[in-house]
């Protein structure tokens, strides 16, 4: 949540990751600016403020929901369950087989 873009970028999808961090790195720089020019007296950029905080609010909240759904695609199912401490059913371990004894050379080479 703290990383633009992290969520894809662990999904292993780069491009949508640079495509959000650039976006919300601008969007909060205009939130920035916008908030420090506000404080400094200029009326303007306080009564824009709160827009450039709502863009940025609504980015952060639909980058959240989007990398959650890749991310839970990209998680295995066994690994959700044992995150989720659901009991997993686990097949046994194949027993070991031995190998059935082939013909002894003896055997081949001699001619009864």
């Amino acid at each position: 949540m703290l990383l633009p873009g992290g969520g894809y970028f662990y999904t292993r999808h780069p491009f949508l990751g640079l495509g959000d961090t650039l976006v919300e790195s601008y969007l909060f720089l205009l939130t920035l600016v916008t908030l420090g020019s506000g404080l400094f007296g200029d009326a303007e950029a306080m009564a824009v403020f709160p827009v450039f905080l709502g863009c940025f609010v609504i980015e952060k909240l639909l980058t959240i929901y989007h990398a959650h759904r890749f991310v839970a695609e990209f998680i295995p199912e066994d690994l959700k369950a044992l995150a989720t401490a659901e009991d997993v059913p686990v097949a046994p371990a194949p027993a070991m087989a031995v190998p059935e004894p082939g013909p002894r050379p003896e055997d081949i080479l001699s001619l009864h």
